[in-house]
C-alpha cells in the first residue's frame, strides 16, 4: 500500500514544476518578458516609475509576459510579486501592472498597504480604459497609459489627464530622458533601472482583473 504513496509523491515532485509558475527575472521596474514594449516607452514608463516611488516611497512594476503557463492571472502575479518582494517591509505597498497577451488578461495586483489609494474602483477604471485601448489594437499605448495613471494615482492626483496635460507630460517627459540617461551614466539622483530590487514588500490577492477579445498582440519595434 505504501509503494503507490511513494510513487504519487515522486510524481508530484517531478510534475510541480510543470505547474508552478515560471520564475521571471526582475530586470527592472519594466520587465517586458513579451517584448511589445518600445525601448522608448519602456524607458518612459521606468523613469515615471522611479520618480514616483522617490517622491512616494511606493513601489511600482510593469510587467508583461506571454502566456501565464496554466495559471490564473490572479496566482501568477502574485507569487511574481512575492518573489520579487515589490513594496517595503511590514508595510506592503507595493503594486504590479501584468499583461499576459496570449491569454489576453491584465491584472493590477495591489499590495495591501496601498488598498486605500489603489482601490478597487480605481484600479477597474484603470483597466477598462486598458482593455478599450487593446480591443482597438492599441496595445503600447493602452499599457503606457494604465501605467501613468497608477503612477497619478500613487502621487494623489487624479487618474485621468486631460488633453492639455497628456501634451505637457509626454512633452516633459521625452525632455527628461537625456537628462535620466545622463544622470544613471553617472550615477547620481537616478540609479540604474537594472539595480532595481524589492525592498521586502507581499501579496495577498488583493487587486482587479480584466480581460479583452481582440486582436493578438505584435512585437515592438525598437
Amino acid at each position: 500500500m505504501r509503494i503507490p504513496n511513494i510513487l504519487g509523491a515522486i510524481f508530484l515532485l517531478i510534475a510541480y514544476p510543470c505547474f508552478a509558475v515560471p520564475l521571471i527575472p526582475l530586470t527592472g521596474r519594466v520587465v517586458d518578458e513579451a517584448g511589445i514594449l518600445s525601448s522608448e516607452t519602456k524607458n518612459l514608463l521606468a523613469l515615471n516609475a522611479e520618480l514616483t516611488e522617490k517622491n512616494t516611497g511606493h513601489q511600482a512594476v510593469i510587467v508583461t509576459v506571454r502566456s501565464l503557463h496554466g495559471q490564473t492571472i490572479e496566482d501568477f502575479t502574485r507569487t511574481l510579486g512575492n518573489e520579487w518582494g515589490i513594496g517595503a517591509a511590514g508595510k506592503n505597498d507595493g503594486i504590479i501592472l501584468l499583461v499576459a497577451t496570449q491569454d489576453k488578461k491584465v491584472r493590477i495586483e495591489v499590495g495591501a498597504g496601498l488598498k486605500p489609494i489603489i482601490t478597487d474602483a480605481v484600479s477597474h477604471k484603470i483597466i477598462a480604459d486598458m482593455v478599450a485601448a487593446f480591443e482597438d489594437g492599441e496595445f503600447e499605448e493602452g499599457i503606457s497609459d494604465g501605467a501613468l495613471k497608477i503612477f497619478r494615482v500613487l502621487e494623489g492626483k487624479e487618474a485621468d489627464l486631460n488633453i492639455l496635460e497628456y501634451v505637457f507630460y509626454m512633452l516633459i517627459g521625452l525632455l527628461c530622458l537625456p537628462i535620466y540617461f545622463i544622470g544613471r551614466y553617472f550615477g547620481f539622483f537616478f540609479s540604474d533601472d537594472k539595480d532595481f530590487s524589492g525592498a521586502g514588500g507581499s501579496f495577498s490577492g488583493e487587486g482587479v482583473t480584466g480581460s479583452w477579445g481582440g486582436g493578438d498582440f505584435g512585437g515592438a519595434d525598437d
